[in-house]
């Protein structure tokens, strides 16, 4: 395990910090908001309100159009107005339904560049926007059925004893699904899942089809739940997701392989952050947690210089503390961003031997370290910058799965690099879409013949 000096000067500072930010009125998605919008349907959202003072006075949630820049259309093209009415301050969750028109355009016939997105807003009493959040939708027809899918994939480690967030994406239709299924089963090495799961819960969907939502929910391991490695070879478990009719027939699935280990307090990279980054980017950081006991309070990630020995510096460069709220035993997966600053020292201009890595570190009550590890990083001027070429419109930007181009030149060759350049994918311009979605996340280059462009996967 390496050194932990390096955090007992960062203790002191993070303590008087920490929680600067609760000061602020501020409105955000509780988690992730429905990737999909059904015209003539609605769409189920959650809402996360911070509200320091008595100026928000109101909620307003619906559907905008967004253009290539991401810049917000005038008028919505639906919403719904919440009153709040609480003492301040306060914080509270608010789920609420929007109505999507019938004859809302699908996202497919759009304007070049032009998108949707839902937004949460919140406003003055006399209807002044205070703060706002936008999450890309695809509006989409009826004919797309009743589907469901994790959205994200749950962290794939699990512990006997330990409680499991899933979170899935529902797309309903019409009144045939009446229930989703979470659980645990054990699938053969051809992908065929036992008649019984190892573990289930199942929740009735009440909305009136047709609708969106972003389901989360929590599953319990057994505590003498037998561990992957004593498995009969060829077997594996599987987290699933399923929507199920009133007499509970299965109408879709999907699975997600999980690994049930021996409990313990840790962390590691889930997945591993991109290998190179520059000054003034907004790096996603994932991490997946493991807390076999109430030791584990808070997680810290963040930027720090290594030595060549591995050793880490006593300051961190950039840190972010997350604080973790859940009840042990639990395992789950944390995902967020730290900003690299415009004038950050490049790797090349470190001392010999000298690098940088991220880090992932789980701390106690008190900041003591419990578990943390490494992954190197070079800090470079961006590719960008050695070209003399045009940028390109790409959106959505960050990209969850597809890079839709604005502009292109019909089977032109393009790659999408590390920002090290290393080329990653290769693609050929059949249409304006460039799948994305088995990147890890990071910050990408999407370089043809004629453009260079940047661009984030989630």
């Amino acid at each position: 395990m390496k050194n932990f000096t390096f955090f007992l000067l960062a203790f002191f500072f993070v303590l008087n910090n920490l929680y600067a930010q609760d000061a602020n009125n501020s409105v955000g998605f509780l988690g992730e908001t429905p990737n999909s919008a059904i015209v003539g349907g609605t769409a189920i959202l959650d809402v996360n309100i911070n509200v320091a003072d008595s100026l928000p006075a109101n909620l307003m949630i619906g559907i905008i159009k967004l253009d290539a820049e991401g810049n917000p259309g005038i008028q919505p093209v639906t919403m719904k107005i919440i009153q709040l009415s609480d003492t301040v301050p306060y914080a509270k969750q608010v789920t609420d339904t929007i109505s999507v028109p019938a004859d809302l355009a699908l996202s497919s016939t759009l304007t070049d560049g032009d998108k949707y997105a839902y937004f949460c807003t919140i406003l003055t009493a006399a209807f002044s926007p205070i703060d706002a959040e936008y999450s890309e939708v695809n509006v989409v027809d009826i004919s797309v059925g009743n589907n469901v899918g994790f959205s994200p994939s749950p962290y794939d480690i699990a512990m006997p004893g330990s409680k499991i967030a899933l979170t899935a994406d529902l797309t309903i239709a019409d009144a045939q699904a009446a229930n989703l299924m979470f659980g645990v089963i054990k699938r053969d090495a051809e992908g065929n899942p036992d008649v019984q799961p190892q573990i289930m819960k199942i929740i009735p969907l009440t909305g009136d089809a047709s609708y969106c939502k972003h389901l989360t929910d929590t599953i319990s391991l057994p505590a003498d739940f037998a561990l992957s490695s004593t498995l009969t070879e060829g077997t594996k478990y599987s987290y699933f997701c399923t929507i199920l009719t009133a007499a509970f027939s299965p109408v879709d699935q999907e699975y997600s392989d999980v690994s049930v280990v021996e409990s313990t307090n840790s962390v590691s990279f889930s997945p591993l952050p991109n290998g190179a980054a520059s000054p003034g980017d907004e790096v996603l950081i994932s991490a997946g947690i493991t807390v076999a006991d109430a030791q584990p309070a808070n997680l810290m990630i963040g930027i720090i210089k290594l030595d060549a020995d591995g050793n880490p510096d006593i300051q961190p460069q950039i840190m972010k503390i997350i604080r973790l709220t859940d009840e042990a035993p639990y395992c789950k997966r944390v995902t967020d961003t730290v900003s690299i600053p415009a004038d950050f020292a490049l790797s090349s201009t470190l001392s010999n031997g000298d690098k940088y890595a991220y880090f992932c570190t789980i701390l106690t009550a008190t900041f003591s370290p419990v578990d943390q590890e490494y992954s190197e990083v070079l800090i470079t001027v961006t590719s960008v910058n050695e070209y003399n070429l045009n940028s390109v419109g790409l959106y959505p930007n960050p990209v969850k799965d597809i890079i839709h181009l604005t502009d292109y030149e019909p089977n032109e060759q393009v790659g999408v690099y590390s920002v090290a350049g290393a080329l990653i994918l290769n693609s050929v311009m059949s249409s304006n879409e460039i799948d994305v979605s088995g990147l890890n996340p990071g910050v990408y280059l999407l370089k043809g013949k004629s453009f260079v462009s940047k661009f984030i996967k989630q």
